[in-house]
């Protein structure tokens, strides 16, 4: 009986991801990463087969992690895929009201699926063992079952985040010169830290004009008087994203010293 043995080889690149938390309108941002694999098997136990599909797969990984990190950062909305499996954060929880964006997948399944599939042995040699065991049967499909919704759930998830409005959704940064360069080959830049903040906090302004009254235009209402025409200035931590009291250059959160920039 042949073996099929499984190389992978996974590029990690480092982000910073900025988002506005649903339920508090918070801008957040943590740093994190895109883990971008590659996955290549053989049944074949002679060495030199094997040599050429370790080094086989390294290279496509090494060919393709600059475009598939550079579209997960450039047009996140359309990859909801790439996000549920290869975008991992170091915190994905709200500074003000601790919820977690719906789009994370912090922590990853992969313990839990290691779990069931060991619970689907056991209690498969329970019930093999014990055939008039109906609790061995039923921990067995209950296993089984679990193990189908998580298999299933990667559809789900992206059913749900095609309805995500965007202004909840992630805007994705990086500091890796490459994919600096890559982005500059395509007439594109990757946002800093400020731009994804930046970004963000334009979304809620454009929000707040998209709900106004469409029977003037923004000129006509700021003329008459029924909004400023002076957008209030506010600030917020170029690190962590915490807003800012009103003339502090440190923040109160993560310590940081601020430049400061109008919105």
């Amino acid at each position: 009986m042949s073996t099929q043995i499984t190389y992978t080889s996974t590029i990690t690149v480092p982000v910073y991801v900025g988002w506005k938390c649903e339920k508090c309108g918070q801008t957040n941002i943590s740093f994190g990463t895109i883990a971008c694999k590659r996955f290549k098997t053989t049944s074949s136990w002679r060495s030199s087969i094997q040599k050429e599909t370790k080094e086989a797969v390294s290279k496509q990984a090494q060919n393709e992690w600059l475009d598939e990190a550079f579209t997960l950062i450039n047009k996140p909305d359309d990859s909801w895929s790439a996000i549920y499996n290869n975008l991992h954060l170091e915190n994905a929880n709200c500074t003000n009201c601790r919820k977690r964006p719906r789009w994370d997948r912090s922590p990853k399944l992969l313990p839990f699926i290691g779990l069931i599939i060991m619970a689907i042995i056991i209690c498969g040699l329970v019930a093999l063992a014990s055939p008039k065991s109906v609790v061995g049967w039923l921990l067995l499909a209950v296993s089984i079952g679990l193990l189908v919704w998580i298999f299933i759930g990667e559809t789900v998830y992206i059913k749900r985040m095609e309805k995500l409005p965007k202004e909840f959704s992630p805007v994705i940064g990086s500091t890796n010169l490459e994919l600096s360069a890559y982005a500059e080959a395509q007439n594109e830049t990757i946002p800093s830290q400020d731009e994804v903040i930046q970004t963000l906090n334009n979304y809620g302004m454009n929000s707040s004009l998209n709900n106004t009254d469409d029977s003037a235009t923004v000129e006509e209402k700021c003329h008459n008087g029924a909004m400023p025409s002076v957008v209030e200035t506010v600030y917020y931590c170029r690190k962590c994203g915490a807003k800012l009291p009103d003339g502090s250059d440190f923040c109160n959160k993560c310590g940081m010293r601020q430049i400061r920039e109008t919105l």
